[in-house]
């Protein structure tokens, strides 16, 4: 919550005195509904619309692994009205594979904030029991 509170600040100083928003914003995620992504900028969008009694849309623009949302938020007006939930797939990894995006991660988008975070689950087969291999060290 103190979090989205401290974005919403950010968002309304950064684009100076001006009642900002004065329209509504778009919020891209570019990956399909129900996913983490969607969910965080669900949230996200709840929080600012709270804090700045203004109206945010959550648009799901899911394809090639984020990069068709992405090049959406890249090629619209850089005016703070359309948004993008970005993720490793569309801003870290896509761009260094061979046909890259048809964006810079790192010159065509202003990152705001960072909310979430890589998952942080390990699943293992309780049926597994540790061995010790001939070839492990011994103490």
């Amino acid at each position: 919550m103190r979090r989205f509170l401290a974005l919403s600040l950010f968002l309304a100083w950064s684009f100076g005195a001006q009642a900002w928003p004065d329209r509504t914003v778009r919020i891209i995620v570019p990956f399909a509904p129900g996913g983490s992504a969607d969910t965080l900028g669900r949230i996200a969008a709840q929080k600012l619309a709270e804090g700045l009694r203004g109206t945010f849309v959550v648009e799901n623009r899911p394809g090639a692994g984020g990069v068709l949302g992405s090049e959406l938020v890249a090629k619209a007006a850089p005016d703070g009205y359309t948004l993008v939930v970005s993720g490793i797939a569309s801003h870290v990894i896509a761009p260094h594979l061979p046909q890259g995006t048809p964006y810079d991660p790192l010159r065509d988008f202003t990152h705001i904030a960072l909310f979430g975070g890589p998952p942080a689950v390990l699943v293992v087969n309780p049926e597994i029991r540790p061995t010790r291999s001939r070839n492990s060290c011994r103490s």
